[in-house]
């Protein structure tokens, strides 16, 4: 079973012909006489009128409009993306934060993503995300732990596994940070 964006992206291309009866160079040609440049209408059409899935629909129209390439193929391009412009601020405190993690653990895995890079050990530890002025990361953690001054519940994080959050303004927050990384990591190990 697929466990990354990655992996799941490859997975239903690789599928595509057993799944759907089209192979993936007669779906694309399909979508080049469409005409349509939008995902979200391209990704309806597939959905309403080929009869794909959700995740089929949006992994093929995605794949289409990205010139024939895979959305998470490159993990260097997608981390790069994450930190343009004003937030090319954040990547120091990125690059600093994802180095003491990686001290946790030599399996433990980085997993960029379009927003946010996935903190693996098999299973998902973290995700570390750049917002507005600050870096989110987000925690597996046991629910019933409670919010702080710092550690609070997370909202909306792209990942339903994800239960707290921290925010980090600067590298003076890591070690503080660290210290709930562990928990995570240490919480996640009896999934592996």
């Amino acid at each position: 079973m697929a466990k990354t964006p990655a992996e799941m992206e490859a997975a239903v291309l690789k599928n595509l012909p057993e799944k759907t009866g089209k192979s993936l160079e007669q779906w694309l040609e399909l979508l080049q006489q469409t005409g349509i440049k939008d995902k979200k209408a391209l990704r309806n059409w597939l959905k309403e009128s080929q009869g794909l899935g959700h995740v089929q629909a949006g992994i093929l129209s995605g794949y289409f409009l990205n010139g024939g390439k895979t959305s998470y193929g490159n993990a260097e391009e997608l981390l790069e993306n994450q930190y343009l412009n004003d937030q090319a601020v954040l990547r120091p405190i990125y690059d600093a934060l994802v180095k003491e993690i990686a001290k946790l653990d030599k399996s433990i895995r980085l997993e960029p993503c379009k927003t946010y890079v996935s903190v693996l050990a098999k299973h998902q530890i973290a995700i570390v995300k750049p917002d507005k002025g600050f870096i989110r990361l987000g925690l597996v953690m046991n629910p019933e732990i409670p919010e702080n001054d710092i550690l609070k519940f997370a909202k909306s994080f792209g990942s339903d596994k994800i239960s707290h959050q921290i925010k980090l303004n600067d590298k003076a927050d890591i070690p503080y940070a660290m210290a709930f990384v562990k928990e995570a990591y240490t919480a996640t190990r009896s999934l592996r």
